[in-house]
């Protein structure tokens, strides 16, 4: 939280099932969504699929980047601002672009990622 506060003054958190509540400054239309432990009863059970953190960042109402990591693969995957393209990350230094499936003929932006 610290960073995102520090690198995007103004823009609003909200915190997993709101629980964190941080509205935008006046004037300013964006926010990010976080959900730092996504499949906490997976995590209890310690089951090695099912468990990531999430961040999106949402502008006047639509989310335009995402990103889920895998915290047992160490991967993360994503999407930024005015791309169409989903992106895998690996090891913090390995990146590599995922072309999703042509066959549906919708642009990776419109399928669905499944970890």
């Amino acid at each position: 939280m610290k960073l995102l506060r520090e690198c995007f003054p103004g823009f609003g958190i909200i915190g997993e099932e709101d629980s964190l509540l941080i509205p935008s400054d006046d004037g300013v239309n964006a926010y990010f969504t976080i959900d730092p432990l996504d499949g906490t009863k997976a995590h209890i059970r310690r089951q090695s699929y099912g468990v990531g953190s999430m961040v999106a960042l949402v502008l006047s109402g639509s989310v335009v980047a995402a990103y889920i990591g895998d915290v047992n693969s160490r991967e993360i995957f994503g999407y930024r601002p005015q791309s169409s393209l989903v992106w895998r990350i690996t090891d913090m230094d390995v990146v590599e672009r995922l072309d999703g499936d042509h066959s549906l003929h919708r642009s990776t932006r419109d399928q669905y990622v499944l970890l």
